[in-house]
Formats: structure tokens, sequence, C-alpha cells
């Protein structure tokens, strides 16, 4: 499985393409449509997601909504498209405006932020959806949502189920899991936009009934973590990640840290966040990340006008006070696109349902071996 984007985030259109989906399965449009919705409706977010309407236009992979082997390829129209190049010659801190356009001899320094824009995420979202509606028809479940905002910290109860904790995520505007902080932090954002500032957080990614044997040991790119690790940093502002326990791990000895294993193999505790040497051990795979605060401020930060080299202050573009909620489906889609790639390498087949075979025969496999 492949999947690549294209596009500018304020261009005329952004592009996506997914190859390698087995034939015969069919995807639910209205399901991405809402999913993208979601992305545009977050606490915070600009005034330019009440725009654009994020309709997917499917050109080929499909026939009546099913999947047959083609590259799945779409676009999604900007409905309110702006002149890429901006003349730019101020850089943003915290943008790719500086490093970019000194990389590649570029005298408008708004093309390199262009290609990674936060809008750029529709198209991960689209692709995302679509993986995690061929996991879940294998009983593989994914959530991204809020677990902090800046300072403050969401309150989680740990017996909610992972659906439970989906429709909260999807009915809160801060895609939070619980009520308890929600007025504090909204009341946080707004103090935040006043001042002229903005803010970042963190963000959980649960996923839930993991085959074992996801990814590889053999290879330093092979391993589940690293591949994941590598997708979710692509996320625009993601900025760390962690696994499990994660830093905790740095200050716990080994005798606590390691999950010990019982019969059938099972654990009392999941410390490593599913993940043992690069491959999905059976237990939900927990992935916390942290997204920086939106680097356009209203205030201005220090910077210089690249042509005369003369210090100065960065203009305001229009931009979101706290895009945590929306980079939390982001980061859920491109967890799905890598526990889906995974997926197919080990249990994949031309067809659905010559995937849906022999993942019943390996995990039948499986089961016996350690039941024995």
């Amino acid at each position: 499985m492949y999947f690549v984007t294209a596009g500018e985030s304020h261009g005329d259109s952004i592009t996506g393409i997914l190859e390698g989906l087995p034939s015969n399965f069919e995807i639910d449009i209205d399901s991405i449509i809402n999913t993208l919705k979601l992305r545009k409706s977050g606490y915070g977010r600009s005034k330019r997601m009440k725009i654009e309407d994020d309709i997917p236009i499917f050109t080929s992979g499909l026939i009546n909504g099913k999947t047959y082997g083609g590259s799945i390829a779409f676009y999604i129209k900007n409905k309110a498209p702006e002149k890429c190049g901006k003349n730019l010659k101020i850089p943003r801190p915290g943008h790719s405006d500086l490093a970019g356009s000194l990389k590649y001899g570029l005298e408008d320094l708004s093309f390199p932020a262009e290609c990674r824009g936060g809008r750029k995420t529709a198209v991960f979202i689209v692709l995302g959806e679509i993986a995690r509606q061929f996991l879940s028809k294998f009983g593989i479940n994914v959530l991204g949502y809020t677990f902090s905002i800046g300072k403050i910290y969401s309150f989680e109860n740990e017996e909610i189920d992972l659906e439970r904790k989906r429709i909260y995520a999807e009915n809160s505007p801060l895609r939070l899991i619980s009520k308890s902080k929600e007025q504090e932090i909204k009341e946080l954002i707004d103090k935040t936009e006043q001042d002229g500032d903005t803010l970042g957080g963190k963000i959980k990614i649960i996923v839930e009934n993991v085959p074992i044997g996801l990814g590889d040991f053999s290879q330093w790119n092979k391993g589940l973590d690293s591949r994941l690790a590598c997708a979710l940093i692509s996320v625009p502002g993601i900025k760390a990640i962690s696994f499990g326990k994660g830093f905790e791990a740095s200050e716990i000895l080994g005798s606590e840290f390691q999950d010990r294993i019982y019969k059938n193999a099972k654990r009392k505790t999941n410390n490593a966040g599913g993940i043992e040497g690069g491959i999905s051990n059976g237990e939900n795979i927990e992935i916390t990340v942290s997204m920086k605060p939106i680097p356009t401020v209203k205030q201005g930060l220090d910077s210089i006008n690249l042509d005369e080299n003369d210090e100065t202050r960065t203009e305001y573009i229009r931009s979101d006070i706290c895009a945590v909620p929306a980079c939390a489906i982001a980061c859920e889609s491109m967890t799905s696109l890598i526990i889906l790639e995974a997926f197919l390498e080990r249990f994949g087949c031309n067809t659905f349902e010559g995937t849906l075979e022999n993942f019943k025969t390996i995990q039948k496999r499986i089961l016996k071996r350690i039941r024995e």
C-alpha cells in the first residue's frame, strides 16, 4: 500500500492518491465527509474553515463506491483559493518559509509553507478514513482525541470503552472524551485570542484489537513504532511522540516497566504501548503526541526582511488560535494508514474476501499456539 498528496493550502485544490487497497471493498463516502466537517469545526479555528466545503471528488479507483484494485485518486477544491504566491519577504518563525526558500532559491517565501500547511491534513483525513473503515471490518478500531490544551489536562475515565470515547469526542468542540475541563479550556482559548497568541496541546491515539505480528524486527525502517513515528511527525505541528509510558520509562526501573507475560500471552500492564521490538504484541497501541502552538500569532514575532536583511516583525496572516482538535483527527488518520499498511503486509490479498480469509486463518493459528 502506498499514498501520496499534492497541492497547496491556498491553491486551486489539494489531491491524494492511495494504491494497494484490495478490490471489492465498499467505501462510505458520507462518513468521510462527516469526518472532514469535524476537522473544520473545532473551537479556536479560523474563519476560513467556514468558507470551505471540503467535498472529496473521486476520479479513479472506485466503481459504484467499491474498490476494484486500481489506484484511488481524489481532489478537494478550495472554495476560496488565493494566489499562492503572496510575495512574502519576512519569514515567519516556526514555518518552513526561511529554510525552504533558501534551499530551493525561492524569492517568494510563501511557497514552502503552502506545501506543508495545515489544510493539507484534509487529504490525510480522506485517506485515513478509508483506512479506518477497512480496519473496522476486522474489529480494529482507531481513535485520536484531545488529551490537553496548554497546561489544562482532560479527565480520563479508563472504564469507558473506545466506542463511547468516540461518541464523546465527536460531540465535543474540543474533541475531548470528558466535559470536566471543557469550559475551562474554552476560556483559556478565548483569553489567548485576546492576547494575540496561540495554543498547542497533547493528543492521544488508541488502536484496539490489534492482531499480534504487525510490523517487523528485521530492519530499522520496518518496525511498526518507527513507521508510526515517521507518519505522525509528518502531521503539521507535531513535535514529540511517546508510545505507552514513553518519557516516563526513563524514570522507571526495568523490573517495573516491562509488561510481564501470563497464561495465554495475557498482560496486566501496557507500558510498552502495544509494540515490542517493532512488532504489535496484541495489546492496544497507545500513543501520545505533542502539538506545538500555531506559529502565526497576531502580536507578531521578531524576524528579518530577507531582501534587505533588516530586523523587523512578522506580519499577521489569518490563522487558528488552537488547532489541537483538528490535529487529533489528522493523527488518527495517519495512524490508521500505517496500521492498514502493516495489516495488508501480513494478511493482504488482491480481494477483500481473500484478505478476510487470510486474517482468519493466521489468527486461528496464533490463538492455537498461545493456548496449547
